[in-house]
């Protein structure tokens, strides 16, 4: 190809190689060479940085890394890299399931009924990002027994469960009671922090069983005289690693 020379555009006719730049000093095989609409510069017969026709940089070749990445030093004897920022702790999205209607059910011992509406999806953007669950639920249990435990659900697979009248995980939940007629609404809150591992699009429920069978627990409205109601809710927040 021929070089050409002008006193307007300049130099221009060769793109070169890697191992063979356009522009280049005594070293035959490190310079700067061209592409279509890229310039590459080289050291040793090998692209190190790279400019694209957006602007983009590749390090090492065409890698430009992908949205939200920065350029990390690998320290004096390694070219930099993409990667994630660190830090971690940063939530990423938070999604909520709010149940406002009762539901009731006799399920118990090693029967778990799926509470309607305290169920959610959601894909998180690493298959190293946890979710933290935080859930408030108002219940109440026939007269004749008040144990209930709570299971925490990753696509129909138990990942938590509660382990007594009130507690999920060692979080203690709090109750309200009417002592005269013996009945309550009562309130159970927890919180559970969770790795899914992966970036599918999952779905996460709660579920609940009475301790004693035949015996009808409700979730979000009294049994009994009194006419109270109440607001449910699971609420998951992925936070980045």
């Amino acid at each position: 190809m021929a070089l050409n020379i002008n006193g307007t555009t300049g130099i221009s006719g060769v793109d070169g190689s890697n191992s063979a730049p356009a522009l280049q000093g005594t070293d035959s095989n490190t310079g700067i060479n061209f592409g279509s609409d890229v310039i590459d510069l080289n050291t040793g017969g090998s692209s190190r940085f790279k400019i694209g026709a957006a602007g983009q940089l590749g390090v090492a070749g065409a890698n430009y890394g992908t949205s939200g990445q920065a350029l990390l030093s690998q320290g004096s004897s390694a070219a930099p890299q993409w990667a994630d920022v660190g830090g971690g702790g940063k939530v990423q999205q938070v999604k909520q399931a709010f149940k406002t209607n009762d539901f009731s059910s006799t399920a118990s011992g090693n029967t778990y009924a799926d509470i309607t509406g305290l169920s959610l999806s959601m894909q998180v953007a690493s298959n190293t990002s946890k979710i933290l669950f935080l859930a408030n639920i108002c219940y109440t249990v026939g007269s004749s027994g008040r144990g209930i435990t709570f299971q925490l659900l990753h696509n129909n697979a138990v990942i938590g469960q509660s382990t007594g009248y009130s507690t999920y995980k060692g979080i203690q939940a709090t109750n309200y009671a009417d002592q005269d007629t013996n009945e309550g609404l009562f309130m159970a809150s927890f919180g559970y922090l969770y790795t899914p591992g992966d970036t599918n699009n999952n779905t996460y429920k709660i579920r609940a069983s009475g301790f004693q069978s035949g015996v009808t627990f409700q979730i979000n409205q009294m049994i009994g005289a009194h006419t109270v109601a109440g607001t449910s809710h699971l609420t998951a927040m992925e936070v980045a690693p």
